[in-house]
Protein backbone atom coordinates (compact mmCIF):
# COMPACT_ATOMS: atom_id res chain seq x y z
CA UNK A 1 0.00 0.00 0.00
CA UNK A 2 3.22 2.39 1.07
CA UNK A 3 4.77 1.46 -2.27
CA UNK A 4 1.34 2.42 -4.35
CA UNK A 5 0.36 5.54 -2.51
CA UNK A 6 4.13 6.60 -3.46
CA UNK A 7 3.76 5.69 -6.99
CA UNK A 8 0.45 7.33 -7.24
CA UNK A 9 1.80 10.56 -5.61
CA UNK A 10 4.68 10.94 -7.83
CA UNK A 11 2.82 9.71 -11.09
CA UNK A 12 0.03 12.30 -10.72
CA UNK A 13 1.74 15.47 -10.79
CA UNK A 14 4.44 14.10 -13.30
CA UNK A 15 1.59 13.06 -16.15
CA UNK A 16 -0.12 16.38 -15.76
CA UNK A 17 2.98 18.31 -16.21
CA UNK A 18 4.74 16.09 -18.58
CA UNK A 19 3.03 16.45 -21.97
CA UNK A 20 3.45 20.51 -21.94
CA UNK A 21 6.86 20.20 -21.43
CA UNK A 22 6.99 17.85 -24.79
CA UNK A 23 4.30 20.43 -26.46
CA UNK A 24 7.32 23.24 -25.77
CA UNK A 25 10.27 21.45 -27.06
CA UNK A 26 10.95 22.44 -30.59
CA UNK A 27 12.85 18.94 -31.69
CA UNK A 28 13.42 15.51 -30.26
CA UNK A 29 16.94 16.68 -29.64
CA UNK A 30 19.32 14.73 -27.19
CA UNK A 31 18.58 15.66 -23.29
CA UNK A 32 14.82 16.55 -24.17
CA UNK A 33 12.80 13.81 -21.59
CA UNK A 34 15.06 14.44 -18.75
CA UNK A 35 13.77 18.15 -18.99
CA UNK A 36 10.49 17.22 -19.93
CA UNK A 37 10.37 14.84 -17.05
CA UNK A 38 12.19 16.95 -14.49
CA UNK A 39 10.18 20.28 -15.20
CA UNK A 40 7.14 18.40 -15.87
CA UNK A 41 7.27 17.18 -12.26
CA UNK A 42 7.65 20.58 -10.99
CA UNK A 43 4.61 22.06 -12.95
CA UNK A 44 2.15 19.28 -11.73
CA UNK A 45 3.23 19.96 -8.05
CA UNK A 46 2.27 23.45 -8.94
CA UNK A 47 -0.98 22.44 -10.37
CA UNK A 48 -1.83 20.49 -7.31
CA UNK A 49 -1.01 23.15 -4.79
CA UNK A 50 -3.02 25.63 -6.54
CA UNK A 51 -5.83 23.17 -7.02
CA UNK A 52 -6.09 22.81 -2.98
CA UNK A 53 -5.92 26.34 -2.69
CA UNK A 54 -8.91 26.73 -4.96
CA UNK A 55 -10.71 23.59 -2.63
CA UNK A 56 -9.97 25.78 0.42
CA UNK A 57 -11.62 28.93 -1.07
CA UNK A 58 -14.68 26.93 -2.07
CA UNK A 59 -14.75 25.64 1.72
CA UNK A 60 -14.45 22.06 0.52
CA UNK A 61 -12.28 19.31 1.62
CA UNK A 62 -8.44 18.62 0.85
CA UNK A 63 -9.27 14.83 0.14
CA UNK A 64 -6.76 12.45 -2.70
CA UNK A 65 -9.83 12.49 -4.59
CA UNK A 66 -10.64 16.30 -4.73
CA UNK A 67 -6.96 16.90 -5.10
CA UNK A 68 -6.98 15.24 -8.31
CA UNK A 69 -9.29 17.27 -10.10
CA UNK A 70 -7.19 20.25 -11.19
CA UNK A 71 -3.89 18.45 -12.21
CA UNK A 72 -5.91 16.02 -13.71
CA UNK A 73 -8.02 18.30 -15.67
CA UNK A 74 -4.50 19.80 -16.55
CA UNK A 75 -2.74 16.86 -17.57
CA UNK A 76 -5.94 15.61 -20.16
CA UNK A 77 -5.78 18.88 -21.83
CA UNK A 78 -2.36 18.51 -22.20
CA UNK A 79 -2.22 15.22 -23.90
CA UNK A 80 -5.35 15.80 -25.49
CA UNK A 81 -2.96 18.33 -27.21
CA UNK A 82 0.48 16.91 -27.12
CA UNK A 83 -0.51 13.16 -27.41
CA UNK A 84 1.05 12.93 -31.60
CA UNK A 85 3.74 14.39 -29.87
CA UNK A 86 4.53 12.61 -27.31
CA UNK A 87 3.72 9.27 -29.35
CA UNK A 88 6.29 10.34 -31.78
CA UNK A 89 8.93 11.23 -28.89
CA UNK A 90 8.27 7.62 -27.90
CA UNK A 91 8.84 5.90 -31.06
CA UNK A 92 11.98 8.02 -31.44
CA UNK A 93 13.32 7.86 -28.03
CA UNK A 94 15.02 3.77 -28.42
CA UNK A 95 16.11 4.88 -31.85
CA UNK A 96 18.21 7.57 -30.78
CA UNK A 97 19.49 6.07 -27.62
CA UNK A 98 20.55 2.94 -29.79
CA UNK A 99 22.16 5.10 -32.44
CA UNK A 100 23.73 7.30 -29.20
CA UNK A 101 24.87 3.73 -27.72
CA UNK A 102 26.55 2.80 -30.75
CA UNK A 103 28.23 6.05 -31.58
CA UNK A 104 30.74 5.71 -28.22
CA UNK A 105 33.65 3.82 -27.72
CA UNK A 106 34.03 0.82 -25.25
CA UNK A 107 35.52 2.84 -22.82
CA UNK A 108 32.85 5.60 -22.97
CA UNK A 109 30.13 2.73 -22.61
CA UNK A 110 32.13 1.36 -19.45
CA UNK A 111 32.54 5.03 -17.85
CA UNK A 112 28.94 5.65 -18.67
CA UNK A 113 27.16 2.46 -17.42
CA UNK A 114 29.37 3.01 -14.08
CA UNK A 115 28.00 6.33 -13.65
CA UNK A 116 24.62 5.53 -14.08
CA UNK A 117 24.90 2.66 -11.44
CA UNK A 118 26.55 5.12 -8.93
CA UNK A 119 23.95 7.48 -9.47
CA UNK A 120 20.98 5.24 -9.29
CA UNK A 121 22.52 3.69 -6.11
CA UNK A 122 23.07 6.74 -4.67
CA UNK A 123 19.24 7.89 -5.06
CA UNK A 124 17.87 4.60 -4.01
CA UNK A 125 19.57 5.03 -0.60
CA UNK A 126 18.27 8.59 -0.49
CA UNK A 127 14.90 7.04 -0.94
CA UNK A 128 15.12 4.00 1.81
CA UNK A 129 16.54 7.33 4.27
CA UNK A 130 13.72 9.52 3.31
CA UNK A 131 11.07 7.03 3.57
CA UNK A 132 12.09 5.23 7.16
CA UNK A 133 13.35 8.66 8.33
CA UNK A 134 11.24 10.05 10.57
CA UNK A 135 10.38 14.08 11.13
CA UNK A 136 13.01 16.02 13.06
CA UNK A 137 12.77 17.40 15.93
CA UNK A 138 14.27 20.97 14.42
CA UNK A 139 11.54 21.10 12.25
CA UNK A 140 9.50 22.69 15.18
CA UNK A 141 11.11 25.49 14.34
CA UNK A 142 9.85 25.85 10.52
CA UNK A 143 6.90 24.12 11.19
CA UNK A 144 5.78 22.55 7.70
CA UNK A 145 5.08 19.60 9.36
CA UNK A 146 3.00 21.43 11.90
CA UNK A 147 0.67 22.60 9.64
CA UNK A 148 0.85 19.99 7.15
CA UNK A 149 -0.61 17.80 10.10
CA UNK A 150 -3.09 19.72 11.30
CA UNK A 151 -4.62 20.43 7.42
CA UNK A 152 -4.05 16.78 6.60
CA UNK A 153 -6.27 15.98 9.24
CA UNK A 154 -8.78 18.17 9.37
CA UNK A 155 -9.02 18.71 5.97
CA UNK A 156 -9.12 22.70 5.75
CA UNK A 157 -6.86 25.01 5.12
CA UNK A 158 -7.13 26.70 8.81
CA UNK A 159 -5.27 29.24 9.56
CA UNK A 160 -2.11 29.41 12.09
CA UNK A 161 -2.14 32.81 13.88
CA UNK A 162 1.09 34.18 16.60
CA UNK A 163 0.63 32.83 19.61
CA UNK A 164 -0.24 36.08 21.33
CA UNK A 165 -3.32 35.34 19.27
CA UNK A 166 -4.16 32.11 20.08
CA UNK A 167 -4.20 33.30 23.88
CA UNK A 168 -6.74 36.00 22.81
CA UNK A 169 -9.02 33.31 21.72
CA UNK A 170 -8.44 34.54 17.60
CA UNK A 171 -7.75 31.47 16.36
CA UNK A 172 -6.86 27.76 17.64
CA UNK A 173 -3.40 26.84 15.76
CA UNK A 174 0.10 28.40 15.96
CA UNK A 175 3.69 27.78 15.55
CA UNK A 176 6.84 28.95 15.23
CA UNK A 177 6.69 30.48 11.92
CA UNK A 178 2.98 31.06 11.06
CA UNK A 179 3.08 33.00 8.42
CA UNK A 180 5.40 30.77 6.22
CA UNK A 181 4.30 29.98 2.70
CA UNK A 182 2.47 27.10 2.01
CA UNK A 183 3.30 25.32 -0.59
CA UNK A 184 5.36 22.83 0.93
CA UNK A 185 3.39 21.74 3.74
CA UNK A 186 0.49 21.20 1.13
CA UNK A 187 3.12 19.02 -0.45
CA UNK A 188 3.12 16.80 2.43
CA UNK A 189 -0.87 16.89 3.00
CA UNK A 190 -0.65 15.47 -1.02
CA UNK A 191 1.87 12.62 -0.12
CA UNK A 192 -0.31 12.17 2.77
CA UNK A 193 -3.55 11.81 1.16
CA UNK A 194 -2.02 9.52 -1.62
CA UNK A 195 -0.73 6.82 0.88
CA UNK A 196 -4.14 7.23 2.89
CA UNK A 197 -1.85 8.08 6.42
CA UNK A 198 0.20 10.59 7.80
CA UNK A 199 3.60 7.96 8.11
CA UNK A 200 6.31 10.24 9.05
CA UNK A 201 9.25 10.28 6.34
CA UNK A 202 7.54 8.84 3.63
CA UNK A 203 4.85 11.75 3.40
CA UNK A 204 8.23 14.07 2.51
CA UNK A 205 8.98 12.27 -0.45
CA UNK A 206 8.28 14.71 -2.83
CA UNK A 207 11.28 16.51 -1.49
CA UNK A 208 13.38 13.07 -2.67
CA UNK A 209 11.07 13.31 -6.66
CA UNK A 210 12.36 16.86 -6.57
CA UNK A 211 16.09 15.61 -6.18
CA UNK A 212 15.42 13.33 -9.00
CA UNK A 213 14.19 16.22 -10.87
CA UNK A 214 16.99 18.32 -10.40
CA UNK A 215 19.67 15.39 -11.54
CA UNK A 216 17.11 14.94 -14.55
CA UNK A 217 17.45 18.34 -15.64
CA UNK A 218 20.93 19.13 -15.16
CA UNK A 219 21.89 16.17 -17.61
CA UNK A 220 19.23 17.62 -20.40
CA UNK A 221 20.34 20.97 -20.12
CA UNK A 222 24.04 19.08 -20.66
CA UNK A 223 22.78 16.96 -23.20
CA UNK A 224 21.11 19.83 -25.18
CA UNK A 225 24.36 21.90 -24.99
CA UNK A 226 25.82 19.26 -27.04
CA UNK A 227 27.94 17.47 -24.26
CA UNK A 228 28.15 13.34 -24.28
CA UNK A 229 26.41 11.10 -21.85
CA UNK A 230 29.47 10.45 -19.88
CA UNK A 231 30.36 13.62 -19.20
CA UNK A 232 26.51 14.80 -18.35
CA UNK A 233 26.30 11.60 -15.74
CA UNK A 234 29.55 12.94 -14.29
CA UNK A 235 28.56 16.28 -13.48
CA UNK A 236 24.95 15.06 -12.19
CA UNK A 237 26.45 12.59 -10.19
CA UNK A 238 29.19 15.57 -9.00
CA UNK A 239 26.04 17.76 -7.98
CA UNK A 240 23.98 14.49 -5.96
CA UNK A 241 26.87 13.56 -4.35
CA UNK A 242 27.32 16.68 -2.61
CA UNK A 243 26.58 16.35 1.34
CA UNK A 244 24.71 19.44 1.77
CA UNK A 245 22.60 18.51 -0.97
CA UNK A 246 22.20 14.39 0.37
CA UNK A 247 21.09 15.82 3.33
CA UNK A 248 18.04 18.28 2.15
CA UNK A 249 16.97 15.49 0.29
CA UNK A 250 16.06 13.65 2.82
CA UNK A 251 15.35 16.58 5.49
CA UNK A 252 11.62 15.91 6.31
CA UNK A 253 10.28 19.52 5.63
CA UNK A 254 12.42 21.81 5.10
CA UNK A 255 11.30 24.38 3.06
CA UNK A 256 14.82 25.09 2.20
CA UNK A 257 14.92 22.09 -0.40
CA UNK A 258 11.77 23.34 -2.25
CA UNK A 259 13.05 26.51 -2.69
CA UNK A 260 16.69 25.37 -3.55
CA UNK A 261 15.12 22.99 -6.35
CA UNK A 262 13.35 25.75 -7.95
CA UNK A 263 16.01 28.40 -8.34
CA UNK A 264 18.68 25.79 -9.24
CA UNK A 265 15.91 24.36 -12.30
CA UNK A 266 15.11 28.44 -12.81
CA UNK A 267 19.02 28.69 -12.72
CA UNK A 268 20.44 26.04 -15.08
CA UNK A 269 17.20 26.71 -17.56
CA UNK A 270 18.18 30.65 -17.33
CA UNK A 271 21.90 30.00 -18.24
CA UNK A 272 21.12 28.22 -21.11
CA UNK A 273 18.92 30.28 -22.41
CA UNK A 274 21.16 33.29 -22.37
CA UNK A 275 23.10 30.92 -24.87
CA UNK A 276 20.04 29.82 -26.92
CA UNK A 277 16.71 31.78 -26.24
CA UNK A 278 13.60 29.65 -26.80
CA UNK A 279 10.13 29.34 -25.75
CA UNK A 280 10.74 26.07 -23.92
CA UNK A 281 13.42 27.60 -21.59
CA UNK A 282 11.55 30.85 -20.70
CA UNK A 283 8.52 28.32 -19.65
CA UNK A 284 11.70 26.30 -17.85
CA UNK A 285 12.54 29.52 -15.76
CA UNK A 286 8.94 30.19 -14.87
CA UNK A 287 8.10 26.85 -13.34
CA UNK A 288 11.21 26.94 -11.39
CA UNK A 289 10.51 30.88 -9.85
CA UNK A 290 7.51 29.23 -8.75
CA UNK A 291 8.30 26.67 -7.00
CA UNK A 292 11.11 29.46 -5.60
CA UNK A 293 9.17 32.15 -4.63
CA UNK A 294 6.26 29.84 -3.18
CA UNK A 295 8.13 27.93 -0.89
CA UNK A 296 10.66 31.01 0.37
CA UNK A 297 9.93 34.42 -0.20
CA UNK A 298 13.74 35.55 0.55
CA UNK A 299 14.96 33.44 -2.60
CA UNK A 300 13.96 36.40 -4.66
CA UNK A 301 17.68 38.03 -4.96
CA UNK A 302 18.25 35.44 -7.30
CA UNK A 303 15.33 36.47 -10.07
CA UNK A 304 16.99 40.21 -9.92
CA UNK A 305 20.33 38.80 -10.50
CA UNK A 306 18.70 37.12 -13.28
CA UNK A 307 17.06 40.34 -14.73
CA UNK A 308 20.00 42.20 -14.50
CA UNK A 309 22.17 39.44 -16.48
CA UNK A 310 19.58 39.08 -19.02
CA UNK A 311 19.96 42.93 -19.59
CA UNK A 312 24.15 42.31 -19.83
CA UNK A 313 23.06 39.59 -22.20
CA UNK A 314 20.98 41.82 -24.50
CA UNK A 315 22.55 45.51 -24.19
CA UNK A 316 26.45 44.94 -24.89
CA UNK A 317 26.47 49.19 -24.43
CA UNK A 318 25.46 48.72 -20.68
CA UNK A 319 26.91 45.66 -19.81
CA UNK A 320 30.49 46.69 -18.25
CA UNK A 321 28.45 49.81 -16.61
CA UNK A 322 25.57 47.01 -15.11
CA UNK A 323 28.27 44.66 -14.32
CA UNK A 324 30.23 47.37 -12.17
CA UNK A 325 27.62 49.19 -11.12
CA UNK A 326 24.69 47.22 -9.94
CA UNK A 327 27.23 45.23 -7.72
CA UNK A 328 28.54 48.61 -6.39
CA UNK A 329 25.41 50.12 -5.70
CA UNK A 330 24.69 46.57 -3.67
CA UNK A 331 27.43 46.91 -1.44
CA UNK A 332 27.25 50.91 -1.13
CA UNK A 333 23.42 49.87 0.28
CA UNK A 334 24.80 47.30 2.60
CA UNK A 335 27.15 49.27 4.08
CA UNK A 336 24.79 52.51 4.44
CA UNK A 337 21.86 49.55 5.96
CA UNK A 338 24.95 48.61 8.77
CA UNK A 339 25.72 52.23 9.78
CA UNK A 340 21.76 53.83 9.81
CA UNK A 341 18.58 51.85 10.13
CA UNK A 342 15.74 52.14 7.28
CA UNK A 343 12.11 52.54 8.67
CA UNK A 344 9.53 51.86 6.32
CA UNK A 345 6.56 52.27 7.98
CA UNK A 346 6.28 50.31 11.48
CA UNK A 347 9.23 48.13 9.81
CA UNK A 348 12.95 49.05 10.94
CA UNK A 349 15.62 47.32 8.82
CA UNK A 350 19.40 47.29 10.12
CA UNK A 351 22.17 45.08 8.86
CA UNK A 352 24.56 43.44 11.07
CA UNK A 353 27.78 41.77 11.63
CA UNK A 354 26.35 37.80 12.13
CA UNK A 355 28.01 36.49 15.43
CA UNK A 356 28.53 33.19 13.59
CA UNK A 357 30.09 34.51 10.48
CA UNK A 358 33.41 33.27 11.17
CA UNK A 359 32.25 29.41 10.94
CA UNK A 360 31.79 30.16 7.14
CA UNK A 361 35.42 29.35 6.34
CA UNK A 362 35.28 26.56 8.64
CA UNK A 363 32.70 25.42 6.93
CA UNK A 364 34.13 25.42 3.67
CA UNK A 365 37.60 24.17 4.56
CA UNK A 366 37.42 21.91 7.30
CA UNK A 367 34.12 20.08 7.14
CA UNK A 368 34.08 19.90 3.16
CA UNK A 369 30.49 19.93 3.06
CA UNK A 370 30.90 21.23 -0.07
CA UNK A 371 32.76 17.98 -1.46
CA UNK A 372 35.62 19.77 -3.03
CA UNK A 373 33.17 21.77 -5.41
CA UNK A 374 34.81 25.28 -4.71
CA UNK A 375 38.16 23.90 -5.77
CA UNK A 376 36.55 22.45 -8.63
CA UNK A 377 35.65 26.17 -9.14
CA UNK A 378 38.84 27.66 -8.65
CA UNK A 379 40.45 25.29 -11.34
CA UNK A 380 37.66 25.64 -13.97
CA UNK A 381 38.45 29.41 -13.40
CA UNK A 382 41.84 29.02 -13.71
CA UNK A 383 41.69 27.04 -16.87
CA UNK A 384 39.55 29.04 -18.72
CA UNK A 385 39.52 32.65 -17.48
CA UNK A 386 40.01 33.75 -20.66
CA UNK A 387 36.14 31.87 -21.58
CA UNK A 388 34.88 33.55 -18.65
CA UNK A 389 35.07 37.06 -19.71
CA UNK A 390 34.36 37.21 -23.35
CA UNK A 391 31.05 38.95 -24.41
CA UNK A 392 29.60 35.24 -24.77
CA UNK A 393 29.96 34.21 -21.52
CA UNK A 394 29.66 37.71 -19.87
CA UNK A 395 26.48 37.31 -18.41
CA UNK A 396 26.53 33.83 -16.77
CA UNK A 397 29.55 34.75 -15.14
CA UNK A 398 27.87 37.37 -13.64
CA UNK A 399 25.37 35.09 -12.55
CA UNK A 400 27.55 32.96 -10.77
CA UNK A 401 29.74 35.77 -9.02
CA UNK A 402 26.49 37.44 -7.86
CA UNK A 403 25.56 33.75 -6.47
CA UNK A 404 29.23 33.23 -4.90
CA UNK A 405 28.37 37.30 -3.45
CA UNK A 406 24.74 36.26 -2.48
CA UNK A 407 26.31 33.07 -0.30
CA UNK A 408 29.05 36.08 1.58
CA UNK A 409 26.43 38.55 2.32
CA UNK A 410 24.07 35.91 4.08
CA UNK A 411 27.06 34.55 6.03
CA UNK A 412 28.75 37.39 7.46
CA UNK A 413 25.81 39.70 7.67
CA UNK A 414 22.45 39.53 9.40
CA UNK A 415 19.38 40.44 8.94
CA UNK A 416 16.26 39.57 10.99
CA UNK A 417 13.86 38.26 10.30
CA UNK A 418 14.68 37.51 6.91
CA UNK A 419 18.18 36.06 7.11
CA UNK A 420 19.92 35.54 10.49
CA UNK A 421 23.79 35.13 8.75
CA UNK A 422 26.52 32.74 9.92
CA UNK A 423 27.17 28.86 8.68
CA UNK A 424 23.27 28.15 8.40
CA UNK A 425 22.22 30.66 6.02
CA UNK A 426 25.44 30.85 3.81
CA UNK A 427 24.60 26.93 3.39
CA UNK A 428 21.20 27.95 2.46
CA UNK A 429 22.35 30.31 0.02
CA UNK A 430 24.63 27.87 -1.70
CA UNK A 431 22.45 25.02 -2.04
CA UNK A 432 20.76 27.20 -4.00
CA UNK A 433 23.37 28.02 -6.05
CA UNK A 434 24.52 24.19 -5.87
CA UNK A 435 22.94 23.47 -9.41
CA UNK A 436 23.56 26.68 -11.26
CA UNK A 437 27.27 26.35 -10.42
CA UNK A 438 27.92 22.67 -11.02
CA UNK A 439 26.07 23.32 -15.06
CA UNK A 440 28.24 26.37 -15.25
CA UNK A 441 31.59 24.57 -14.48
CA UNK A 442 30.38 21.37 -17.06
CA UNK A 443 29.56 24.38 -19.40
CA UNK A 444 33.09 25.96 -19.28
CA UNK A 445 34.77 22.47 -19.14
CA UNK A 446 32.68 21.59 -22.59
CA UNK A 447 33.67 24.57 -23.82
CA UNK A 448 37.42 24.46 -23.24
CA UNK A 449 37.47 20.54 -24.58
CA UNK A 450 35.77 21.77 -27.69
CA UNK A 451 37.75 24.54 -28.28
CA UNK A 452 41.03 22.26 -27.50
CA UNK A 453 39.52 19.72 -30.22
CA UNK A 454 38.99 22.45 -32.84
CA UNK A 455 42.28 24.03 -32.64
CA UNK A 456 45.32 20.96 -34.15
CA UNK A 457 47.70 20.65 -30.97
CA UNK A 458 45.75 22.56 -28.75
CA UNK A 459 44.88 19.73 -26.26
CA UNK A 460 48.73 18.53 -26.27
CA UNK A 461 49.87 22.23 -25.52
CA UNK A 462 47.07 22.26 -22.73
Amino acid sequence: MLAAGLLLSVAVPLLAGLPWLLLMQRSAAPGGWPIAIGYGYGLGLLALVCGMHLLSLANMRIGLLDSLALPLLLGAIGWWRGWSVALLRLESAPVSARATWRGMGRATRIVSVAIMALVVVRMITLAVEAVSRPIFPWEAISGVAAKARVWYELGNLVPFVPPVAVLQGLGSYTDADPGALSLPSLLLVWTANAIGEWQEGAVTFSWWMLGVAIGLALYGHLRRSGAGVAFSLAFTYLLLSIPLVDMHIVLAGAPQWIASAGVGLAGCAFLRWLDSPSRELLGCIVIGAALALFSLASTWPWFAIFAVAAAIHHRPRIAVKAAVGVPLLAAIGLLALMQTPLTIGDLKVLLRLAPEWNETPESLILLANWHLLFGILLLAVIAGWRVIFSPEWRSRTWVVAMGLGLMIVKGVLSLPPYWFGGLRDFSYAGLQLAPMLVLWIALLAFERGSAARRVPGAAGAT
